[in-house]
């Protein structure tokens, strides 16, 4: 037996994941019921509303802290108020007397309330002597301030919570431990394939629950539903994602199901305590009320109780929404993309950059191409000028025109470019000849409207080439080399426009704006073939270097 013991004990001194979960859950469990468990608010917002909000708001003693004084303010507002969930407490100062509004959804702060108002019974201030002095009270969104209306949006959160990290964290843990996740991972398969074929199901099982839950609440326990549907419905999208994700952090740091589920009991515990599910945040002490603002579970019950007690707006719940989605944002970054391994730096300075630059094909040849298009090709902002004036007898206002729709097709390129496929030099020299042909169609159309566009066609495929060949450049340099390549790419780019723009002024005054932008396409048009050749070139001389050998 003692053979056991000392066994068990060397066990758990070598397994200190478990040691340290035995050693920090009664600790968690000490201060979430020691600083957490508590049904009492002792701070009660309000706004105050009406002629005589001043008068009402100064005779207001604790628990109630005004929040907003408002004497042109009327019954809407205060609705207003409450169902956005500004303050769970509106008051108005009325001819006829105080009239109380109370958030019913804020179940314990509505109780509180209640108590408050009957000692404040004796000090509602006497001016004008028409004031009553016990205040009437109207309680709004869960009238008979029913705990199951409470309950059931808070239950609904807390399924998705438990399926999304404690069922999933398990899944993936039993994966690993039977080996099969091994087997995924040498499949042709990308990450996020795996990812959302393991989780995909859970979201299903999860949302199912929640639509049971939600339905079962308004059939059988008249529940309100004051809100949108969608509204609820993409809450709770953000909020699997946001549970999801933290159930495969979990398996990813568990060893075993044992752990997984240690673990995911830690991350479930504070939420549910923590975030206003149970116990009001408002009665919580500061340190620990500061953790529930950091739950998603707190953000998700507001926005499940806002939007079926209280009808709330997505424009009200957005802080919640917004939350969510930062924090669902947070889980899905790869770790191993932020810390990566610094490339070794080669000597050599400038001089090893250009020598690899001129050695290597896939560089050398778009460098090249670059830096004849970039000096006489890419002089749109002195063409323009004279193309506004000369040509289409304008002033500063057509110049403007041709500008802007300019812009327009470089903004839909940029976006475009994000969304496109890898770029290569290929591809390169292919934006650069249609570069030079929409240039070329730009300098001969012969009315405004055509030309504007033109110009549209042009700014797209203008922005494209710039990305593409941005992007081309540090795709296709090592990493060591990188930053120097870049550095000739600077030069090449911003070096260009000096020497290019006095030609292109140049040739626009003695042969005309159209000839200058015409010649620039030609430029771009004939070197971009010129490379595409020598790359498909490059590329049938390595096609048969393996044959000749």
């Amino acid at each position: 037996m003692w053979a056991m013991i000392v066994k068990e004990f060397r066990q758990l001194r070598r397994d200190h994941r478990t040691l340290a979960m035995m050693i920090f859950l009664p600790i968690v469990l000490l201060v979430v019921f020691g600083y957490a468990a508590s049904f009492d608010v002792p701070k009660i917002p309000v706004n105050v509303y009406g002629r005589g909000a001043e008068e009402l708001a100064a005779a207001l003693r604790p628990p109630f802290e005004v929040r907003e004084v408002d004497p042109d303010g009327w019954a809407s507002e205060a609705e207003t108020a409450l169902r956005d969930g500004e303050v769970p407490v509106a008051f108005l100062a009325t001819f006829e007397g105080p009239h109380v509004l109370i958030d019913g959804s804020e179940l314990f702060t509505a109780k509180a309330t209640q108590g408050a108002l009957a000692e404040l019974a004796q000090s509602v201030p006497g001016a004008p002597s028409t004031y009553p002095r016990m205040p009437s009270v109207e309680i709004l969104f869960n009238e008979g301030l029913e705990t199951s209306a409470i309950m059931v949006p808070g239950l609904a959160a807390m399924i998705l919570l438990f399926v999304g990290t404690v069922i999933t964290s398990l899944g993936v843990v039993r994966e690993r431990q039977a080996g099969t996740l091994e087997q995924l991972a040498v499949m042709p398969l990308r990450p996020w394939d795996v990812f959302l074929g393991k989780v995909a199901p859970y979201f299903l099982v999860a949302s199912v629950d929640m639509v049971v839950v939600v339905l079962a609440g308004v059939l059988l326990f008249d529940v309100p539903f004051r809100g949108q549907v969608a509204v609820l419905a993409l809450g709770a999208v953000l909020f699997l994602f946001v549970t999801l994700g933290l159930g495969v952090l979990i398996s990813s740091v568990s060893q075993n199901q044992g752990q997984a589920i240690q673990l995911a009991l830690m991350a479930l515990l504070p939420q549910v305590m923590l975030s206003g599910l149970i116990f009001p945040l408002s009665s919580m002490a500061a340190g620990v009320r500061w953790i529930g603002y950091v739950l998603p579970l707190t953000y998700f019950v507001r926005i499940s109780r806002g939007v079926m007690l209280r009808g709330a707006p997505l424009g009200a719940l957005w802080p919640s929404f917004a939350y969510l989605a930062v924090i669902g944002g947070l889980l899905a970054m790869r770790p191993e993309e932020l810390h990566r391994t610094p490339a070794p730096r080669e000597g050599g300075g400038l001089r090893a950059g250009l020598r690899y630059v001129w050695t290597t094909p896939e560089l050398r040849t778009p460098l090249v191409v670059m830096a004849v298009i970039f000096t006489l090709s890419f002089n749109f902002q002195v063409l323009m000028p004279l193309l506004a004036e000369r040509s289409f007898q304008g002033d500063a206002r057509t110049l403007g025109w041709l500008l802007s729709f300019m812009g327009i097709g470089s903004l839909v390129g940029a976006l475009g470019m994000a969304r496109g496929a890898r770029p290569n030099p290929v591809r390169l020299m292919r934006s650069a000849a249609a570069l030079g042909a929409l240039s070329i169609a730009a300098a001969v159309m012969p009315s405004l409207p055509t030309e504007l566009v033109t110009l549209v066609v042009l700014g797209f495929v203008s922005i494209v080439f710039m990305i593409t060949a941005n992007t081309t450049l540090q795709l296709t340099a090592r990493p060591e080399m990188r930053g120097r390549v870049m550095a000739l790419y600077s030069v090449v780019f911003l070096g260009g426009t000096p020497i290019g723009a006095p030609i292109a002024g140049w040739t626009a005054e003695w042969l005309g704006p159209r000839w200058g932008l015409a010649l620039g396409g030609l430029v771009a048009v004939g070197v971009g073939l010129v490379g595409l050749r020598a790359l498909r070139h490059r590329a049938g001389v390595r096609a048969l270097e393996p044959a000749a050998a």
